[in-house]
Formats: structure tokens, sequence, C-alpha cells
């Protein structure tokens, strides 16, 4: 027994010696490989080498390292094109230039983004002499530009109001105009570089008038601008019977509702107000835009459709008390209805698109 017990402590010893010495022989062979100095072609990169090192730093690039890159590319691309368009020989001059036209780019890109670019376009307008053009005729009686017309459904009488405040009723076979005496002076004034405003800096007024709108039967006119409020006259003397306030911002935008005389008035305060001319009273307001309200129109149904700078345009069912939102692509500018149940947009981005109540989005 005693001898069985010391054959097996003999056989456990040697194996552990022998794990023992394979282990050192493993470690001495390491050492030495690590001692192998690599030759010249040992170093030379293999011909993948360098595209899995890019890939490795882009992947350790950060969001924000990424974003400043590509901004420096685009900074750069604008400055070569820049430099390309340079005439002078003066290098200091030219740098200036450069730069200074790279900056406006890059203004530039920003107001279009938030839809604040205006483009000046009206010293390409050519206006004919005489006062007449084919098919038509050139009718003068603003001292500043106009910003809305509203014609009158059998279209005898055409009403123009301008930057001026002034109000034009205007007949449409023979020429002849009516100048609106002025509403009430207001209190309210925007003051200059208002952010969004459709008056340029140095012709801002309080009394500018942005909007107006004819009742279905030619017996009501309303106006509307930067005073915050809505004005009504009578479309046919051109007496001023009331003037509405309510809205905290400029008004950009008047409807009157078909076959009534129920007028809708839109705001860059993002609300919709109703208000009732054969009661001269305030009706509702409706609520749900989150951008200024740029356009809006409304047809013989109690259902208004508007634009907004939100990105959206909006079928509102007052009946309901609920309404529809359509998103387009850009910032919408305009509207107009093209039937039941269906309507027309434009956007800054230069789309006109077609909408219908079944579908979210543009039909085309």
């Amino acid at each position: 027994m005693a001898v069985g017990k010391m054959a097996g402590k003999k056989r456990v010893a040697k194996v552990k010696a022998d794990a023992a010495a394979s282990k050192k022989k493993r470690q001495e062979e390491k050492e030495k490989d690590d001692e192998i100095i690599p030759s010249e072609s040992d170093e030379e990169p293999m011909s993948g080498d360098d595209g899995a090192e890019s890939e490795d730093e882009e992947a350790k690039e950060t969001a924000a390292e990424k974003r400043l890159r590509i901004a420096k590319a685009y900074v750069d691309d604008l400055r070569a094109a820049a430099e390309a368009e340079e005439e002078t020989d003066d290098d200091e001059d030219n740098e200036g230039n450069r730069d200074s036209r790279v900056s406006e780019h890059l203004r530039k890109s920003l107001r279009e983004s938030r839809g604040y670019q205006m483009r000046k376009t009206a010293h390409k307008v050519v206006i004919p002499e005489g006062g007449e053009v084919e098919g038509g005729k050139v009718m003068r009686g603003h001292k500043l530009a106009v910003t809305a017309l509203a014609l009158t459904d059998d279209s005898r009488y055409t009403y123009t109001c301008s930057k001026d405040g002034s109000i034009v009723k205007w007949d449409v076979e023979y020429g002849k105009k009516t100048t609106f005496a002025s509403g009430p002076k207001s209190t309210h004034y925007s003051g200059p570089g208002y952010p969004g405003s459709f008056v340029p800096e140095g012709e801002t007024n309080k009394n500018t008038l942005l909007a107006c709108a004819v009742s279905w039967d030619g017996k009501f006119l309303a106006a509307a601008g930067m005073d915050y409020r809505v004005h009504v006259y009578d479309a046919n003397t051109g007496a001023h019977l009331n003037a509405f306030p309510g809205h905290k911002d400029i008004v950009t935008s008047l409807a009157f509702r078909d076959g009534t005389h129920q007028l809708f008035s839109a705001s860059f305060d993002r609300t919709i107000k109703s208000w009732s001319m054969g009661d001269m009273m305030y009706i509702d307001t409706l609520y749900g835009h989150q951008g200024h309200i740029i356009g809006m129109d409304c047809d013989h149904r109690e259902r208004p459709v508007t634009v907004s700078r939100d990105h959206t345009c909006r079928l509102w069912k007052i009946q309901d008390e609920t309404h529809l939102v359509f998103r387009g692509k850009g910032s919408l500018d305009c509207c107009c209805l093209a039937g039941t149940g269906a309507w027309v947009s434009g956007a800054d981005d230069g789309c006109v698109s077609l909408w219908g109540m079944m579908k979210k989005k543009p039909v085309q």
C-alpha cells in the first residue's frame, strides 16, 4: 500500500516538472522573437494599410469634429470660388474682397434658411411709357409699393392698399380711382428692422397696410397691417366704419367667407380671428400654428386654409372645433383654394404644391 502511494507522488511530481519546463521554453522563445530587429521590407505598409488607418481615424472622429471639418471644407470652396473671380492685381485688395464675398454668401445662406432673405427685384421691372401695356393698363395712385389687392365678384372694381397706408378703389374698365380716407392713427409701432417684417428698414410705417379683402356683395372692405388692427370700410363710399383690436402682432392676411359677412384675419401672433361684419363684433380665435401666419383663403364653407412659416398649411373646421395639419418642405408663403377640398400653396423654395384633404402630402 505504501509502495503504491510513493509511485503516485513520483508521477505527479514528474508531470509538474514537465509543465514547468515547457512553460520556461515558451517564454524563452517569446523573448527571442521580441529581440529580432525588423528589416526595411517588414516596415513597408501593405497596399491596404493606408485605407485601414484612415478608416480608423474617421471612426475615432467625433460628431463635432466632423461638422468642423465639413464647415472648413465649405469655406475653403467658397474662398476658391471668390479667388477665381478676382480681377485686380493688388494682393491686399484681393484678399479683402474675397473675405467680404465669403462673409456675404454665408449671411445670405443663413437668412434664406430662416426665411428672412429679401431679393431686390423692383429695379428690374420695366414700366411702359404712356400707361398702356399689351392687353391692359398701368394705373398709378400710391406713393409706395402696393402690398395687396382685392377684386369684387363682378370684376367691376378692385381695391389696392400700400405701404404708405392708403387705400384706392379702381374702376377696372375706365381706370378711374377713388382714394379712401385713412383710418385713425395707431399707437403701435413695430420699429425698423422688425424680424420678418415685409417693410424694409427706412420704410417702416405704423400705418402700413399689408392685406385687404372685399365681401362677396361689395358692401364691406377690410384692410389691416402693421398697426395690429382690422379696419372696416364701406366699400362704396369709403367711410371708415370700425377698427377691431385684438391681434398682438402684424396682421398679414384677410379673407371673407363667400356668401356671408364673416371675416377671418391672420397674424404674426400665430392666431386666426373671426369677425362678424353684420353685427360689427368679434366671434372667436383659432390657435395651432407655431410660426408667423403669412397667407389665408376661404370659400363658401366655414373652412379657411392658412399657411405659415412653421412649414405647415392647416385646414380649419370651425363647426367641429378642429383642424387638419399638412406639412410642406419649406416656409409656405401663400395659398389659394382651387375647389372643394383642394388648394394650392407657394413656398419660399419656389415650389408650387396642390393639396387635397385626403392626403397629408401634396398631390403634385
